[in-house]
């Protein structure tokens, strides 16, 4: 990093916390460049999809009962 970058990292970080919040947006923003919608509905999409597989997988409290018992129960084997 250079000296100049240095110097101005430092001086972000001498930034209250918001500030230095809404310098690493404008950054991150500026890198990703422009806003791509198919991008966004993808990740949407994808998310989604992975919720719908997750609640299908825990669909029932005795599902997730007997999960959280074998759970403990490994948890309890490896404290021995």
């Amino acid at each position: 990093m250079t000296r100049p970058a240095q110097d101005l990292l430092h001086d972000v970080l001498d930034l209250a916390e918001p500030d230095q919040l809404a310098i690493i947006s404008e950054l991150l923003a500026h890198l990703d460049g422009a806003a791509d919608p198919d991008r966004d509905e993808a990740w949407l999409a994808e998310l989604d999809r992975r919720h719908a597989t997750e609640a299908a997988s825990l669909s029932s409290e005795t599902e997730l009962a007997a999960v959280q018992g074998r759970l403990r129960a490994a948890l309890s084997s490896r404290g021995r």
